[in-house]
């Protein structure tokens, strides 16, 4: 490697601008061979920042560009200006604009007529187009009205024949300089310049979709041709950026989106290969120095040259195509609201008073439209293959794509396309191998999240524990787009169908978990996801947690890993859960937002079925670790007086509490219309398991009869605390704190105003969540009974055993029990039961659903439960 370092080195010093600038224009001659072109490239680069190497260009650029008659001389030196602008455009703009004895170099470059070469014509067009990228070179051109009098004759002059090429780079130019700077660096007399029609944006587009339908695998090859395809890309990259009317003239043109579509096929992109040069924009595959150049290098022989900049140009049309607005918050959408009224008082001032009209958002139908057309066309495939197109190993056909821009964009596309919760286009992507995409994709994310931490840790180091300011690169973690995208498909299909093959059972959800696992848990608790990217990882974790016991297992284990946690000064500036069972109670007992609690408590009830999560959400792991520290819980006397049990302030119980005040119905969610009977059914199922635990149904029998009321109505809606059973406080969901303890009833045994239940609000709540259950309101009200008994089944257990073991005396909990309306609900339930026996036995024959069956099932097994606790509560 030395040698090969060496040798590199001595090539670039041939090709130094102090020593032999014209050896370094020769070099974009038409003949020079690749590795000449890189390696001058390279040592442009090396000079853009030196004016003194900068201005030994001036001389050989200005002799070669008056020169028209030597075409060869004059097109390497606009290759060269092109190759420039790319680079550093205050280098170009010294070169033509600011450096000039006599006259402007610019005005060698850019003759008054065109030239009978449409070579020369298109490299000019090129260059052009590449400077007025440069807000600072659009306003150079723009005060130069020549240049812009070139690009309108270049444009008509040969749109006319055969070779449309010169004309498309003609247009994007003008599309880009019509793209209006700020109105301080606009020359005074601009105003005409920045006139466009619609009809020159259709012009644009006809010529762009003229070169992509005609593009070849020899398209790259061919430098006309690469030229104009990489405008038209280009082109379409701006068009399809703008109204949705220009979105759905793409969308709709499906000989056109299909050839989109199959254009890295068409051109080989599909193939293992590497860009030589990496797009600019801190591409992490960039070298950054000679010596990591070498193996770039050799490997450049056969290389299609600007592979990167097609597949980003496409990607980005691709994610313009098929992108929905962002979901903004409230506080967001207010922000935006401001904003607007904002601009429209400041246009309503430069237009005399009168507002221009406000953009209205695009229906999601239209968009949801277009993405089914872009799947038709193929895009799922095209996606897939962008991914998975990097590396050099030509055996490698999974390398990743080497370009970071590319990967991003690719997985914002990817994420666009599972935004509407259709199943079976969903699964039309996973079929493409978007799963495996995303998979690759959401390792790369984790491994330049690590990256990211370790240098800031190490720039900590260096400047001492005060966290320093990072640039704005580093500084920005990359986006999860990715890793959210992967919990959708994970969402909708089995991860072990999406990742299991053809394994069976045990195999194919083991394949699963190790697939999905990391990413769910980084996307749910990385202090950078935001709340719906955290609400679609727990719905993916619970679809994994459900695969199997093991896989449950594994979800209740999973934690951040070190690399990724946050830190006091970290990337996100702050510290946050990093286990899944520590963010579950974080979702549960504090977070604001009713859809993420809902699918906290969801994945909460699969998970109980785990020693680990068990253990500490019955108050085992607590018990556990009190009797280890050898010190005597706090006792503290029942409401009602009587035996002492375990301590208010214990988290445990805080938790079981908080389960059991989510059994209560409350109002369906404003924004999503859900109600809340997903949340009871889950966190009434979390109950009834923890209740398998002697210590959890202490912890609920030490609640107020309130609380415990909300489970006798799970089983009998409509029961109420008995008078002087305690105070009747309304169940509310509150975030509660470890000091948190119940409030005592008056020692009057009176209830306060706010104690009073509203029967018929709560009858209407009961109401609302029963019919929204898919299955019927039967059937719903059968699962919420059959969950509400089997806790009052192990309550009555547990009381039964401690009879049994002589542990105090059990009346304080039979009048416990009654106080709340448990003993009345029971009771009930089951004379209700009974007559459904009586009157099923007189009408058999009749023929019922499935869901219908199903509910008379459970109502049938909470009538023998009932029948069960109340021969036990007799005994007492």
């Amino acid at each position: 490697m030395p040698g090969a370092a060496a040798s590199i080195e001595q090539e670039l010093d041939k090709l130094s601008l102090s020593s032999n600038p014209d050896q370094l224009i020769a070099a974009f001659e038409a003949d020079a061979d690749q590795r000449s072109r890189a390696l001058a490239t390279l040592s442009l680069s090396r000079a853009a920042s030196d004016q003194a190497s900068l201005a030994s260009l001036y001389a050989p650029l200005a002799s070669r560009l008056e020169d028209v008659a030597e075409a060869k001389g004059y097109a390497a030196a606009l290759r060269l200006l092109s190759t420039l602008s790319s680079i550093s455009p205050p280098a170009v703009q010294g070169i033509l604009f600011a450096n000039a004895a006599v006259r402007p170099l610019w005005t060698s470059a850019f003759p008054k007529v065109t030239s009978p070469d449409p070579l020369l014509d298109l490299l000019r067009a090129d260059l052009l187009a590449a400077l007025v990228s440069d807000a600072a070179m659009k306003t150079d051109v723009l005060k130069a009205k020549e240049l812009v009098a070139w690009l309108r004759a270049a444009g008509p002059q040969h749109s006319e024949t055969e070779d449309e090429r010169v004309a498309l780079v003609a247009h994007l130019a003008l599309y880009k300089l019509h793209q209006r700077p700020s109105s301080s660096q606009l020359p005074a007399d601009a105003g005409e310049e920045l006139q466009r029609s619609s009809s020159d944006d259709d012009t644009l587009l006809l010529l762009s979709r003229s070169q992509v339908l005609t593009a070849n695998a020899q398209a790259l090859a061919d430098e006309s041709s690469r030229i104009s395809l990489l405008a038209a890309l280009e082109a379409l990259s701006y068009l399809s950026s703008g109204p949705p009317s220009r979105k759905d003239l793409i969308a709709n043109d499906a000989p056109f989106l299909q050839a989109l579509c199959a254009m890295p096929g068409k051109l080989g992109q599909q193939k293992n290969r590497r860009a030589v040069f990496p797009s600019r924009g801190g591409d992490e595959g960039k070298a950054s120095s000679s010596y990591q150049m070498d193996s770039t290098l050799s490997k450049a022989d056969g290389l299609a040259p600007a592979d990167t900049s097609v597949q980003y140009a496409l990607s980005t049309i691709i994610l313009n195509l098929v992108a929905y607005p962002p979901a903004l918050t409230g506080e967001e959408k207010q922000m935006q609201k401001l904003k607007a009224m904002a601009n429209a008082k400041q246009q309503e001032k430069g237009q005399g008073g009168q507002s221009a009209p406000q953009e209205e958002a695009e229906p999601s139908a239209k968009i949801d439209a277009r993405v089914n057309k872009a799947m038709q066309a193929g895009v799922a495939d095209t996606l897939v293959s962008l991914v998975l197109s990097g590396g050099v190993d030509a055996s490698n056909s999974t390398a990743l794509n080497p370009s970071t821009a590319v990967r991003d964009t690719v997985s914002n596309a990817l994420l666009n396309l599972t935004v509407k919760q259709d199943k079976q286009q969903r699964g039309r992507l996973a079929q493409a191998g978007g799963a495996k995409a995303l998979v690759a994709l959401s390792s790369d994310v984790i491994a330049r999240l690590k990256q990211q931490r370790e240098r800031k840790q190490e720039n900590q180091s260096k400047t001492g524990s005060t966290p320093q300011p990072a640039s704005a690169s580093a500084g920005v973690p990359p986006p999860l787009s990715s890793l959210q995208a992967l919990a959708r498909l994970c969402v909708t299909h089995s991860p072990a169908l999406l990742f299991g093959g053809g394994s069976s059972g045990s195999s194919a959800s083991s394949t699963a978990v190790s697939a999905t696992l990391p990413f769910l848990t980084a996307l749910y608790l990385h202090l950078t996801s935001n709340p719906l990217q955290r609400f679609e990882a727990l719905l993916a974790l619970t679809n994994v947690a459900s695969l199997s016991p093991e896989a449950g297992r594994a979800v209740a284990s999973a934690k951040l890993r070190d690399e990724l946690k946050g830190q006091k000064g970290g990337l996100a500036g702050g510290e946050g859960p990093t286990t899944i069972l520590d963010g579950l109670e974080s979702s549960i007992l504090l977070e604001g937002n009713d859809m993420i609690r809902r699918a906290a408590v969801e994945l909460l009830c699969n998970l109980v079925q785990d020693e680990t999560a068990f253990a500490r959400w019955s108050g085992e792991e607590e018990n556990e670790a009190s009797s280890k520290a050898q010190r005597k819980p706090q006792q503290i006397t029942s409401a009602e007086g009587g035996e002492e049990r375990s301590s208010e302030g214990s988290r445990a119980r805080h938790r079981l509490h908080l389960l059991v005040a989510l059994c209560a119905p409350a109002a369906a969610n404003a924004m999503s219309g859900e109600t809340s009977l997903p949340t009871r059914m889950a966190s009434a199922g979390a109950v009834a398991t923890l209740c398998s635990s002697a210590i959890a149904c202490e912890h609920l029998l030490s609640l107020r009869a309130r609380t415990l009321n909300i489970v006798a109505r799970l089983i009998r809606p409509g029961v109420a605390v008995k008078a002087g059973a305690g105070g009747q406080q309304e169940a509310k969901i509150v975030e509660l704190t470890e000091g948190d303890h119940e409030v005592l009833p008056d020692s009057n045994g009176g209830e306060s105003d706010d104690d009073v239940v509203d029967e018929e609000e709560e009858s209407g709540l009961e109401q609302q969540d029963a019919v929204s259950w898919a299955q019927g309101a039967s059937h719903a009200r059968a699962s919420l009974a059959l969950r509400g008994v089997t806790i009052a089944s192990c309550l009555v257990q547990y009381v039964a055993w401690r009879r049994e073991q002589k542990k105090g005396d059990v009346g304080v909990f039979k009048a416990e029990l009654e106080g709340c309306g448990m003993l009345e609900a029971l009771k009930g339930a089951a004379l209700e039961g009974a007559r459904e026996m009586q009157q099923g036995a007189a009408g058999q024959g009749v023929k019922e659903g499935a869901a219908e069956q199903e509910a008379r099932a459970m109502r049938g097994e909470v009538t023998r439960l009932c029948i069960e606790a109340l021969k036990e509560m007799s005994k007492w």
